[in-house]
């Protein structure tokens, strides 16, 4: 059975002492809304589970994911949600892009941007909107 969150950052470095690999904590006397935390334990366990990624892994895409889905624009600047915060040796990193296969399109180059590999198409990202016109 699991015990309550971990909510001190304190208690990171002390479940590392103890020989524990990786400790996530929440920030202490910081109020986490309940949808911000229950997205990040939902992608976190998944990858952990159906991804089968690593603790690091698994940490690096949750925080990514609830940061786009839970952050919002106030006052025309993006805020953050509140986001726990990973206790270990490793990097909790996401690996980079050249670690993603090209596709073999042929006569299409993969490398080239969107509106120049897919023609009749202009897609302009802005802020995590997406406007498509047509060439």
């Amino acid at each position: 059975m699991l015990g309550p969150p971990l909510r001190c950052c304190s208690a990171g470095p002390k479940l590392q002492a103890a020989g524990v690999q990786n400790a996530i904590t929440w920030p202490a006397n910081t109020a986490v809304p309940a949808a911000t935390a229950s997205q990040f334990c939902h992608t976190f366990f998944t990858a952990m589970l159906s991804l089968k990624a690593t603790a690091p892994e698994a940490f690096a895409f949750a925080n990514h994911v609830t940061t786009a889905l839970c952050g919002t624009s106030l006052n025309g600047q993006f805020a953050l949600p509140p986001l726990p915060r990973l206790h270990s040796e490793a990097q909790a990193t996401l690996p980079d892009n050249s670690s993603v296969v090209q596709p073999i399109l042929p006569g299409i180059d993969p490398s080239a941007a969107l509106a120049t590999a897919v023609p009749g198409t202009r897609q302009q990202m802005y802020c995590g909107t997406r406007s498509q016109k047509a060439s």
